[in-house]
């Protein structure tokens, strides 16, 4: 074959694609002109063919040939697709496929070209003849562009990219059928109607329809050079290899299910085109008013494909969502139930828009999922044994269906509720096929609704091998987000005892979770090593416990022998920011029970780089999910406005001042040190670097009130008193019984201010920045036989450190970072000598 005037360039590579953050200049150029070229190109098939119909009942008008147009064309159409199906697959999975798209651009222009011609010897039946002869050389160029067009939006977007791409294939390829159709009546009724013969209204619109066509030769140019796969030869069995294509997609049963479900479309699609002829018929008698309501009918069901293919382009716009193809089934199925039951009205142009809508929606992923897993030398083919399927689908729904239900002498309405319990079987047979996809898309349906969810640093995920992940664990939500934000098929482990709830036992083993026994250690590390072994992704969360006080809680050491045995696995860290203070968390001393702080909580998931099993110690896991801890907060921190503070003394605080107050708000709030309409009395002075936070910046954020004289302090019933304040202050302060009382020490004061009040809780922080680094809260409330598993305080300690802060150990001293996010250069504090025991307090060393 030889070349076009186009760039010789080579598509990037699939992975390449899918880790670029943006597709390449050159991929997003060749995509638009792909998408450009293959929309016209459907737009002049429908185009001439409504304008052919409409010619030919203008000047041959009683004939044969002029009153069954409709009937030959729609079998013209066809027989390519039929006969050409393994020639067009060979010819994409054999040359370029953006040179395949270029010389079949040209091929039109030709056919196009003989059009005129034919239409310049104004004879009736001889031009129509040769029309229709055009048409099936139309029909043929069609038959062998349609594989490469679909075979190459992969080549030009990659995997991730995929499901969105097909969504906006099949948008822009109804709207040019539905444009051509409604353009072409329109303009021919126009030009008669101005006094026009029928031949001067055809020529005009065929002149400009061939000018079109030129143009999309232009556009074919501007795609990208694709690859070339010499080692596929031809031999002359191709003419005759419909059942070996066929056999190849049948041996791949994920490619032949999608298939059937393709084809199912179509035939759904065929099936009710023919009964909406009869409808039309059976409810108007004239021929004009029965062709004009199947006209309007015909574009409602069309114009609900758009829109349906476009929610399946943004639905799908990260990765492909096949949860999408039994729920626009189920949509499927209730929308003819409601089509059946209408009488011819509105109501029943509502039904099409949702057929169509249904339709795009199911089609959509499905076409996305053939482009992905088919091989990339066989894939022209495997869409090319499709096309014949779907032929084939639409000669069963015309010659069989149909007609066997006219025999049955069923009316309009009845045909259609015929079709009722199969698509209500063929929802429920893809269910059965695709249940975690459909809990998937559910879930992230749930997610999207209540959480503004982002995702960071995800492309650190390994697509392929053995993975632990190890995420913090604040909310019942947890694994949803995770499932949301990551591409990859995770397994998660959870406790045996969820099994016995039988309401969630079926979706437990859909997603083929991990159950794990606490009484049973060995068996819990064996299960784990055995999935991983299957290079298999596994999420453990490493606490084995919601926390209940805000904080990273002891990272217990199974997952390391689990990830050692599993063989060669990588361990990644992940943080979960954002869902403490939502109704699944432990804010506020409950779950579920409570009003949620706001409404579509900001939550992010931040994935570490995943770490060989034998460096991932618990340590090592702990620096690194802090560090991402570290990073989630000064993400979120930076984007929130910094408020202009005013203190309870009236005095405005400094730009400086309000930023460390913000953040040191921000960072007691991540714990449980106070609930809403708990009281709060300050005995730092006004003067303390601190003084702000818990007395202006904390009641800017949550419902507590605010005391800063002992004498003034009121608690409501039921709540809880908390006292903050400074050695000096406290020394002196007699706290009323219950409450709960934290002494603030300036890290200069370490050690020896921890040591001098070893029994009392303690908070640290930094006389330079302002800054809180350590925090003591009141123990929370724990389960029955679980009590000490997670403490707010311990005696001896300095406080926990908070998560929004950098940890590491260095030279026998702790160093804390991202103290303050967002300045140009990094702050440090170190503290000399101290110590972090497994669930997180800082100890002065021995």
């Amino acid at each position: 074959m030889s070349s076009s005037p186009v760039t010789a360039l080579d598509a990037a590579a699939t992975p390449e694609l899918d880790g670029a953050a943006r597709l390449p200049a050159a991929n997003s150029r060749s995509f638009a002109a792909m998408i450009a070229v293959q929309a016209l190109n459907a737009f002049n098939d429908n185009f001439v063919k409504i304008l052919l119909i409409a010619f030919a009942l203008s000047v041959a008008q009683g004939t044969y040939i002029g009153d069954n147009m409709q009937l030959l064309l729609g079998a013209i159409f066809s027989f390519p697709y039929i006969f050409f199906a393994p020639v067009a697959g060979w010819l994409s999975d054999r040359y370029s496929k953006q040179q395949v798209i270029f010389w079949m651009q040209i091929m039109q222009v030709g056919v196009f070209g003989l059009f005129l011609g034919s239409l310049a010897l104004q004879q009736p039946h001889l031009s129509l003849v040769l029309s229709l002869v055009c048409f099936f050389l139309l029909a043929t160029q069609a038959a062998f562009f349609s594989p490469a067009k679909l075979g190459i939006a992969k080549e030009l977007v990659g995997s991730k990219r995929l499901g969105s791409a097909s969504g906006i294939l099949q948008l822009t390829n109804f709207a040019g059928i539905l444009s051509g159709m409604a353009l072409a009546g329109w303009w021919f009724g126009q030009r008669l109607d101005a006094g026009l013969d029928p031949w001067q209204a055809v020529w005009t619109p065929m002149v400009c329809v061939s000018a079109l066509a030129v143009a999309q030769v232009f556009g074919s140019m501007l795609i990208m050079r694709t690859p070339v796969h010499a080692e596929i030869s031809f031999h002359r069995r191709i003419w005759l290899e419909h059942f070996s294509h066929l056999k190849l997609l049948w041996s791949q049963r994920p490619l032949m299910l999608a298939a059937i479900g393709v084809t199912y479309f179509w035939f759904i699609t065929y099936t009710i085109s023919a009964i909406l002829v009869i409808w039309c018929h059976e409810s108007f008698p004239d021929k004009a008013d029965a062709s004009r309501a199947l006209s309007t009918l015909s574009l409602m069901l069309g114009a609900g494909v758009i829109p349906g293919s476009f929610l399946a382009s943004i639905i799908c716009r990260r990765r492909l969502e096949l949860g999408l193809v039994p729920l626009a089934g189920f949509a499927m199925a209730l929308s003819l139930f409601w089509g059946g039951m209408m009488p011819f009205s509105p109501w029943l142009h509502l039904a099409m828009v949702g057929v169509g809508m249904a339709g795009g929606a199911f089609m959509s992923p499905l076409y996305a999922f053939v482009q992905d897993r088919a091989k990339p030398e066989e894939r022209a083919r495997i869409l090319s044994a499709m096309n014949l399927m779907d032929s084939i689908g639409g000669v069963v729904a015309n010659l069989v269906v149909v007609n066997i239900m006219i025999h049955l002498g069923l009316k309009a309405g009845a045909q259609i509720l015929v079709l009722v319990p199969l698509a209500l079987g063929a929802a429920i047979f893809i269910t059965k096929l695709l249940p975690r996809s459909l809990l998937m898309i559910i879930g992230r349906a749930i997610v999207i609704a209540m959480y503004r969810l982002r995702s960071h640093h995800e492309e650190r995920t390994p697509e392929k091998g053995s993975l632990l992940l190890l995420p913090n664990h604040t909310s019942y939500t947890d694994a949803l987000m995770i499932g949301a934000t990551c591409e990859r098929k995770f397994r998660f482990v959870i406790l045996e005892s969820l099994y016995e709830i039988k309401a969630i036992q079926w979706a437990l083993k859909v997603f083929g979770t991990v159950p794990i026994s606490p009484v049973r250690a060995k068996d819990a590390i064996r299960t784990v090593a055995d999935a991983l072994k299957a290079e298999q992704a596994v999420v453990l969360f490493p606490e084995g416990q919601l926390t209940r006080n805000g904080y990273l809680n002891q990272i217990n050491k199974g997952y390391e022998l689990m990830a050692r045995m599993g063989g060669d696995v990588k361990v990644q860290p992940v943080w979960i920011d954002g869902l403490w203070g939502s109704v699944f968390s432990f804010d506020q001393g409950r779950f579920f029970t409570k009003r949620p702080r706001t409404f579509r909580y900001a939550v992010s998931t931040w994935y570490g780089h995943p770490i060989p099993a034998r460096e991932a110690t618990v340590e090592r896991m702990r620096q690194e999910i802090l560090a991402l801890a570290a990073e989630a907060f000064a993400a979120r921190a930076i984007v929130q406005k910094r408020p202009g503070y005013t203190t309870p003394e009236g005095r405005k605080l400094t730009e400086q001042e309000a930023r460390i107050t913000q953040l040191n708000t921000l960072r007691v709030l991540h714990t449980a040190l106070i609930w809403k309409d708990d009281s709060l009395l300050c005995l730092l002075p006004a003067t303390h670097p601190l003084h702000a936070t818990f007395t202006t910046g904390l009641p800017d954020h949550q419902d507590v009130t605010i005391f800063t004289r002992a004498e003034d302090v009121q608690v409501q019933e039921g709540k809880k008193l908390v006292v903050i304040g400074d050695t000096a202050r406290l020394t002196a302060f007699t706290p009323p019984q219950g409450a709960f009382v934290v002494h603030v020490l300036e890290t200069a004061d370490f050690p020896a201010g921890v040591n001098n009040l070893p029994e009392v809780p303690k908070a640290l922080y930094d006389a330079a920045t302002g800054a809180l680094l350590t925090l003591s809260t009141p123990h929370p409330e724990m389960p029955a036989g679980e009590e000490g598993l997670q403490v707010g305080h311990k005696t001896g300690s300095a406080g926990h450190f908070l998560p929004s802060l950098a940890m590491r150990a260095e030279g026998g001293d702790l160093v804390f970072g991202a103290i303050l996010p967002g300045n140009a250069s990094e702050t440090h504090v170190v503290l000399p000598g101290a110590k972090l025991d497994d669930m997180g307090f800082v100890f002065p060393g021995a």
